[in-house]
């Protein structure tokens, strides 16, 4: 089976944290990447046919900022069709504006405590659908 959710992270506290999270809801079809290079080169050695559902991205990250990333995957036609939400811990002021003009579904704030960061991936989990 393939990975249903690719997720962009580069803090690999959060990484952690937000493995914990899937492995509380028994969900394990989702891949890491650490950055939009990693990102690139995970999605050009897929198959079209399995293509993540979903993106789950940082937007504070070394190379591209969240932003470049979600331009870059709804301007191609083999990624345009992969759901794109930001996750992060600061966004600028009025960048999620930005953000869901470009394409991206939703813009969460990273929470703060394990609980939230269950409800967070349970709702990711269910935009895959």
């Amino acid at each position: 089976m393939y990975s249903k959710i690719i997720v962009v992270e580069d803090n690999i506290e959060d990484v952690e944290i937000i493995k914990y999270a899937f492995n509380q809801l028994k969900y394990d079809l989702v891949d890491f990447c650490p950055d939009a290079y990693a990102l690139i080169n995970h999605l050009k050695k897929l198959d079209k046919n399995h293509m993540p559902k979903l993106a789950v991205v940082d937007y504070n990250l070394p190379s591209l900022n969240g932003f470049s990333i979600a331009t870059f995957l709804k301007s191609q036609k083999d990624y345009s069709s992969i759901t794109v939400v930001v996750m992060s811990g600061v966004i600028p002021q009025n960048e999620e504006y930005r953000l869901l003009k470009a394409g991206v579904a939703k813009v969460y704030e990273k929470p703060t405590s394990l609980n939230d960061y269950v409800k967070v991936v349970s709702e990711l989990i269910s935009l895959t659908a």
